[in-house]
């Protein structure tokens, strides 16, 4: 960037292109997070801070309306919302809402202002989008009975496992192979160490269906899955784990609720190395 062209001169030109939010990356995004993670963090009242696009208020009139209307007070996640033309930015999840004429010296100290906008090292400029986010306590109304398989199993249906007198469920994802053994995919937290017997309930009767497999995908760098994408101290939970399975006979690659399977059940695998 040309030392002559100053940020005041780029922030007070609207045709600037370091201006033109809707041709921000998600790789610019993830850098500016990246560079102001800890900086928004660590302001009062700050929780979080994500990559996405700019939250509008529901209430709030589309570009060139004729009436134009803007509300003010808190963002939150049932008061505004995505639109098709809003644009990238880093958000922002505060505990609560504060109005910009509260941050003063006699009320709550003006550094714990979040800015609109931050600048990058390389000139452009990246929009904020403050959301309120409380904490809220949600208890499941009823219970919820999970579908169980007939005589065949595929994806979208759940397996157990039983863990210290308990059990758990999961669901399986799809079917991989390595070329020798087929897989069912599954969680890694539910299926458990290497050889843990996982059950599934065919006909109305509990077997067992095979045990967990070693190749698991757990905790990973963020760049580590991404590479090129700038997230240092940002990890991945993957909860990724295999049933080895013991017979492929009543297994189908349908996916449950996803349309009529062929009558020849064609084995169609992803693999795996």
């Amino acid at each position: 960037m040309n030392d002559k062209l100053s940020n005041q001169t780029i922030l007070s030109d609207p045709l600037s292109p370091f201006l033109d939010y809707h041709s921000l990356s998600l790789v610019d995004l993830l850098e500016a997070r990246n560079l102001y993670h800890l900086h928004l963090t660590g302001k009062q009242g700050v929780i979080g801070t994500a990559v996405g696009r700019y939250f509008i208020r529901n209430g709030d009139s589309v570009p060139g309306a004729k009436v134009r209307v803007k509300g003010t007070g808190p963002k939150t996640l049932t008061t505004a919302g995505i639109r098709d033309y809003s644009w990238p930015c880093i958000v922002v999840f505060v505990e609560t809402w504060i109005d910009k004429s509260d941050f003063r010296h006699d009320k709550i100290d003006p550094h714990n202002f979040v800015p609109d906008r931050l600048e990058m090292p390389d000139g452009k400029v990246v929009p904020v989008c403050v959301v309120e986010a409380p904490h809220e306590e949600y208890q499941c109304e009823s219970n919820i009975s999970p579908v169980m398989p007939g005589n065949f199993i595929g994806g979208g249906y759940p397996v157990i496992c039983e863990v210290q007198g308990q059990e758990h469920f999961a669901s399986v994802g799809c079917l991989l192979t390595d070329g020798h053994l087929v897989y069912a995919v599954t969680n890694r937290h539910v299926a458990g160490r290497r050889g843990e017997t996982i059950y599934a309930v065919l006909e109305g009767k509990r077997v067992p269906i095979g045990v967990s497999s070693s190749k698991q995908l757990g905790r990973l760098a963020f760049e580590s899955v991404y590479e090129g994408w700038a997230a240092k101290n940002v990890f991945v939970n993957m909860d990724i784990g295999l049933i080895e399975l013991a017979d492929t006979s009543n297994w189908v690659p349908q996916v449950y609720g996803i349309g009529p399977w062929q009558t020849y059940r064609p084995k169609i695998y992803l693999s795996i190395s």
